[in-house]
């Protein structure tokens, strides 16, 4: 009554709580809308268990549903419809404890198909809870996983055990197979071979004959899905230790019998019979515990068989499993290929062989540089003799045939050069470089070589301009073991010459000097010499690379490069300067002065100017004295003036006239007598002879007697 009660006021509070939840949300709506989200107030999961299962195995479906604030907290109230494959049904939620927040659902299932199934859970909801849909991980039934264990016949000394799964398994070993019913199981070596779902195990180490027992434990692998294997049913193998056949050299030969074959194992002393199928062994010998050569008797119908081989031994006999074959005889017919007239790579040519036996033929290059071989098909690689094998190496039922071989010849294939004409070159420049094409048809390297070393070089693809001229380039393929050599291929370009200028700079005007030298700078653009040669001889005179003054004036001097193999001559360049006349000046020595005057008295005029020309000396003062030459003669007392001239000429300007005087004092008379004078004269008795001075001027002398005088006569 009082959960009832409890009940009804429950879902009269959520009615009243509903009613004022949306009288909110329509004034929230006025005047303008908001849009609300509601949080989710509940959560629902689904899942299986087991996963994996069996077909038939029961599986249990299990929904959880939590409130997250519904239901004031507890339990989410309601059912839910759970779904697993094509089984569903609708289930009440259980709390998992009174009071608790979390409730759960479910419902068992027993015949899923194996496969692969979805788990899923819709909550029908109540109250204020919300509704809810789960989806769960995907639930898989498959079959258990099994394992089976086969015993195969023994093979001398090894017992061998097939292990098959019902799937892929993983970590197998072959320790974990359980083995029993041995003398010695920890004397045995096991070896697993396989993957996935299938191996092999091979035991070896029996010292005994006996009963083995093998198995292989529950949970020894695990499968993809993690589910561990039933265990296998338990097998017996049967181990017989008697002699045993470990090989067989050579384990065939012809039905006619004769075939020597060395038997090797263990145990094989005192054998007493060796049997190839049911016919005994022509002979055998004893070599030793592990070795026996016997002779393989001949087939009774002549038919290729394959028979077992078995050794007798008071031990026992050895167990089957080593197989001596007899093979039919058999020939190749093969067909000689037709030779080749030109090497052409990659040619293929068809190979026909048969074997009498049927058979098919392999063939094989022996001439592997000249020729491959894939299948029955040989292609060509070079020039040459190719050579071909044919075998057939038989098969259980043909021994080998006798390898067959045939050969074709490859001859040698021409080729052709196909070179490019080089473009003409308008003018020439040093060390221009030409590429030069060329291609053989064979596609080998051409080389090129130069027919006109002064005019063009060549290395490698490339021609070098040396001078102006015709180039001329051959182009040669020497051939090699697949082709012969080409035929010469040439070409030629012209190369014309190039012009040169001169350039030639004007000396600078200048002024005459006694063997003056200028000197005189001229290039060409070549580099060729240029050559220096003066129109004006008579002013200068070109030296080497400068030009000797002669004389003052306009000197001209010509500059001229003559052309060669690469340039033109160049066009004469002619440059002038002026040599101006030089200044020069008189050094004139003053005369000595005469004391007294001497009539026609000559006195030396010395005047020298820095020019080395002559001087002219004049007379200012012909009263006193005249000038011939460079003397002065005196004609008079006084002051005697002469000018020093030098009027200048062709290298020298007028010099700057001198003057120099020197003065000449008058002479003391002299008295000169006839010559009828009387030769002595008495002055006061004494004899007096008159002086013979005073007569230089030719003056009459005047004489006056202050006292008497006496003549004597001559």
């Amino acid at each position: 009554m009082r959960h009832g009660f409890l009940s009804a006021f429950r879902d009269i509070s959520y009615a009243l709580i509903f009613i004022s939840f949306s009288i909110f949300i329509a004034l929230a709506l006025v005047p303008r809308i908001v849009y609300a989200q509601v949080e989710v107030n509940n959560s629902l999961t689904v899942t299986t268990y087991p996963n994996p299962s069996t077909p038939g195995q029961e599986v249990t479906v299990l929904a959880v549903s939590t409130s997250l604030g519904c239901n004031f907290g507890l339990m989410p109230r309601g059912t839910v419809l759970l779904r697993l494959g094509t089984h569903f049904e609708e289930v009440e939620l259980v709390p998992d404890a009174e009071g608790s927040a979390t409730g759960r659902a479910s419902f068992k299932i027993s015949d899923l198909s194996e496969g692969t199934h979805m788990p899923s859970a819709d909550y029908n909801a109540k109250g204020d809870c919300m509704v809810q849909m789960a989806t769960g991980s995907a639930h898989i039934v498959k079959k258990k996983l099994t394992v089976t264990v086969v015993p195969r016949p023994q093979v001398g000394e090894s017992l061998i055990f097939d292990v098959t799964f019902s799937e892929d398994v993983g970590g197998l070993d072959g320790e974990a197979f359980d083995i029993s019913n041995i003398h010695d199981v920890d004397a045995l070596t096991r070896h697993l071979s396989g993957s996935g779902s299938s191996y092999v195990l091979t035991l070896t180490g029996m010292t005994e004959s006996g009963m083995i027992v093998i198995g292989l434990p529950k949970g020894a692998v695990f499968g993809p899905g993690g589910d561990m294997n039933e265990s296998s049913s338990w097998v017996i193998a049967h181990y017989n230790a008697g002699p045993a056949i470990e090989s067989l050299s050579p384990n065939a030969g012809s039905v006619l019998g004769g075939t020597e074959v060395t038997i090797t194992g263990r145990r094989l002393t005192g054998a007493s019979s060796v049997t190839f199928g049911a016919l005994d062994a022509g002979s055998f010998r004893q070599v030793s515990d592990t070795e026996i050569v016997a002779q393989a008797p001949a087939r009774l119908d002549g038919s290729p068989a394959h028979v077992d081989v078995l050794v007798t031994t008071p031990k026992g006999t050895s167990q089957t499993g080593m197989t001596f074959s007899y093979q039919g005889t058999q020939e190749i017919s093969f067909t000689d290929p037709s030779d080749i007239a030109a090497f052409v790579p990659n040619q293929q040519v068809l190979l026909e062989a048969t074997a009498s036996s049927g058979l098919l033929v392999r063939f094989r290059s022996e001439t592997p540089l000249v020729c491959s071989v894939t299948g029955s098909t040989a292609t060509v690689l070079a020039a040459g003799q190719c050579v071909i094998a044919a075998e057939q190496e038989g098969d259980g039922s043909y021994s080998a045939a006798t390898p067959t071989s045939q050969s074709f010849d490859i001859a040698k294939a021409s080729q052709s050069i196909s070179f490019t004409d080089p473009a003409d070159i308008a003018a020439f420049t040093p060390n221009q470089r030409v590429t030069l094409n060329a291609t053989a048809t064979s596609g080998l390297g051409v080389s090129f070589s130069s027919t006109t070393p002064t005019v063009c070089s060549v290395d490698g693809d490339t021609a070098t301009v040396l001078q102006g001229g015709t180039c001329t380039v051959t182009a040669n393929q020497a051939g090699d073991t697949n082709y012969d050599a080409a035929a010469e291929a040439s070409q030629s370009f012209g190369i014309g010459l190039a012009d040169q200028e001169i350039t030639f700079n004007a000396p600078t005007d200048t002024v005459y000097a006694v063997g003056l030298e200028v000197g005189l700078i001229a290039t060409s653009s070549s580099g060729l010499p240029v050559a220096l040669v003066s129109t004006t001889p008579e002013v200068c005179n070109v030296l080497g690379e400068a030009v000797l003054i002669v004389s003052a004036g306009t000197c001209s001097v010509t500059a001229d490069a003559p052309g060669n193999q690469a340039y033109n001559d160049a066009q004469p360049v002619t440059r002038s300067f002026t040599i101006a006349r030089a200044a020069q000046s008189i050094v004139f020595s003053d005369p000595a002065d005469i004391i007294g005057f001497v009539p026609n008295q000559v006195v030396p005029l010395n005047a020298t100017v820095t020019s080395g020309l002559g001087v002219t000396f004049t007379s200012a003062s012909p009263a006193v004295c005249s000038v011939l030459g460079s003397q002065a003669t005196v004609l008079a007392a006084g002051t005697c003036e002469v000018n020093a001239n030098q009027p200048g000429g062709v290298n020298y300007l007028p010099a700057e006239p001198v003057v120099q005087t020197f003065s000449i004092g008058k002479g003391g008379e002299e008295i000169v007598f006839p010559g009828n004078w009387p030769k002595q004269v008495f002055v006061n008795s004494e004899p007096f002879t008159p002086g013979m001075t005073g007569a230089h001027s030719m003056r009459p002398v005047f004489f006056s007697i202050a006292s008497r005088l006496k003549f004597a006569q001559p």
